[in-house]
């Protein structure tokens, strides 16, 4: 079974890319280019992350590289041809990894440089990246909601990588079932969240 995307591919706009507009596009659920780009599957987070730096010393920095890497996984996500989605994808992963570099705790950048990993089929490093967005040095940063919709995206990876059988398929379903209860306990609206726990119990029981 495959799982689907993370976030719906992206359409763009010649809109001029301002703090006021990616405001704008979060409380709308649009897709922007531009550096400013947002999904409406994970803007919640990114933005947040954007929006808690902009009086950090680094702040400026770690903004740029940060939705530079956002802009190019957008690109990627609604590019037609394989070879410019994965070139993309590389790209994503160098601004973010910079941006790392300014700032290892933000959970926004692992769970970003995650999702471009996953993107290129390196599951492996990806849920590495979301394992990393969910230590507790990083995970305290996120506030309830987004913190489940962080458990919720590592296990959706996992149910991708049990689907290409990539790893021990019955301990990884384990492992989705801790992260989707706890999605569920933090984001109580999360229906994605819900199904996806009863195929993780559907499966346990063909087990």
């Amino acid at each position: 079974m495959n799982v689907e995307s993370y976030a719906p591919n992206a359409t763009y706009s010649t809109k001029k890319c301002t703090k006021a507009n990616v405001d704008r596009a979060w409380i709308k659920g649009e897709h922007m280019g531009g550096p400013g780009v947002v999904y409406q599957d994970e803007n919640r987070n990114f933005l947040a992350g954007w929006k808690r730096r902009k009086n950090t010393h680094f702040g400026g920095q770690f903004q740029r590289h940060f939705v530079l890497g956002a802009q190019s996984l957008a690109k990627a996500r609604a590019s037609k041809t394989h070879s410019t989605k994965i070139s993309l994808a590389k790209q994503a992963v160098t601004e973010v990894e910079k941006a790392i570099e300014l700032d290892p705790k933000d959970t926004t950048a692992h769970i970003l440089k995650g999702l471009a990993l996953d993107l290129q089929e390196f599951k492996t490093s990806a849920l590495d990246s979301l394992n990393e967005a969910l230590s507790p040095l990083c995970v305290k940063l996120l506030t309830g909601k987004d913190r489940g919709d962080a458990f919720f995206k590592r296990a959706k990876l996992k149910m991708a990588m049990v689907a290409k059988a990539r790893c021990d398929g019955e301990k990884q379903v384990d492992s989705m079932v801790d992260d989707l209860n706890e999605a569920v306990s933090l984001s109580s609206d999360n229906v994605r969240a819900f199904c996806l726990l009863g195929e993780c119990y559907e499966m346990k029981e063909m087990n």
